[in-house]
């Protein structure tokens, strides 16, 4: 299957004049909404083959296997290809239309939805946020960030809990470009959880960790090179700082 980019121009005027375009996201006007994004896309030499994503059920519980099914079809993406709006509107809007459908529900139909719940939005200061906040791009960017040869084990447990709160802050910053970052802090998260290693029970919730890993290692950056150190080191780093600072308030 056939990879397509939206012309930016259209982007620009599906943002700016949304209201005029929202009633085609029925599901009655499907076929007239892709029509649509055909005419106002452009042809690459991007194949793929489309997978079956998961389209019932909770999202916590869905999130982290579409993740793997997308990224899985899609790995051959470069970095910059997977950054750009263009390509992700495009496939939103025609080939996953049914996943926007699942993921966005009924107000697709009630009209109560704003341009950023299906658009790639932000603008040029803003890049690595907006690719984490639509709905179809930011599962590639998940399984990217937290895969580990394959493994998926990771990706699953940094989805099942919390994810959309966990995911922008976290990879707004340092760790969107340090895969060893991102994968030593989740991989210590996850033993401590695992093992039970803090003990005030309202750390179930890892995003307090998840957010003090983030805070932690922005002050650590701005004097070292977060660079030097491998994913088994940050993992290390992670287990110690959070079980000292956590178990220490009790």
């Amino acid at each position: 299957m056939e990879i397509k980019y939206v012309r930016q121009e259209f982007i620009d005027d599906l943002e700016h004049n949304f209201n005029h375009y929202k009633h085609l996201y029925k599901k009655e006007n499907k076929t007239e909404l892709q029509k649509l994004f055909d005419e106002h896309s452009f042809t690459t030499k991007l194949t793929f083959e489309k997978p079956d994503l998961i389209l019932i059920g909770k999202y916590d519980d869905t999130d982290y296997k579409n993740a793997e099914l997308l990224y899985e079809s899609l790995k051959h993406l470069t970095l910059v290809q997977a950054a750009d709006q263009r390509l992700w509107i495009y496939l939103f809007h025609t080939v996953f239309y049914d996943f926007m459908q699942y993921r966005i529900g009924e107000s697709l139909e009630t009209g109560e939805f704003s341009h950023t719940a299906v658009l790639f939005t932000g603008n040029n200061n803003d890049k690595i946020r907006a690719k984490l906040i639509n709905y179809l791009s930011r599962l590639w960017w998940l399984a990217y960030l937290t895969q580990n040869d394959g493994n998926y084990d990771l990706t699953k447990f940094f989805a099942s809990n919390d994810f959309s709160g966990k995911f922008i802050p976290m990879y707004s910053r340092n760790f969107n470009n340090n895969l060893n970052l991102s994968r030593g802090v989740i991989s210590g998260i996850k033993e401590i959880v695992d093992q039970k290693l803090i003990l005030d029970t309202k750390y179930k919730r890892t995003r307090y960790l998840f957010d003090e890993c983030n805070k932690y290692f922005n002050r650590l950056s701005s004097r070292t090179f977060l660079d030097i150190y491998t994913q088994e080191e940050f993992k290390e780093i992670t287990i110690n700082h959070l079980v000292q600072k956590f178990n220490s308030v009790n």
